[in-house]
């Protein structure tokens, strides 16, 4: 069984949160989803082996529990890959 979820937060609630932070949070789960129709592509599988088993919405306010290390050359690296998906 996989051992992540991905939970959606909304942006005010997301903007507070660092990768690598522990956090809790009330949160609807769904299984991962079927193809829609005959040789469809196959989300459940992709994320499966993306390593999710479940997808979900945040419900409640989200507590950080502990922050993540951090590291400088990683940091920059995270800044970096976010500023690229931010452009495209």
């Amino acid at each position: 069984t996989p051992r992540r979820i991905r939970v959606n937060l909304r942006a005010s609630e997301e903007a507070a949160l660092a990768i690598g932070d522990e956090v809790a949070l009330k949160a609807t789960l769904l299984p991962l989803p079927a193809p829609a129709m005959p040789r469809a592509f196959d989300f459940a599988r992709h994320l499966y082996f993306e390593g999710l088993g479940a997808t979900g919405y945040a419900t409640g306010k989200v507590e950080v529990k502990a922050h993540g290390r951090t590291s400088a050359f990683f940091d920059t690296l995270e800044a970096l890959r976010l500023s690229m998906a931010e452009a495209m």
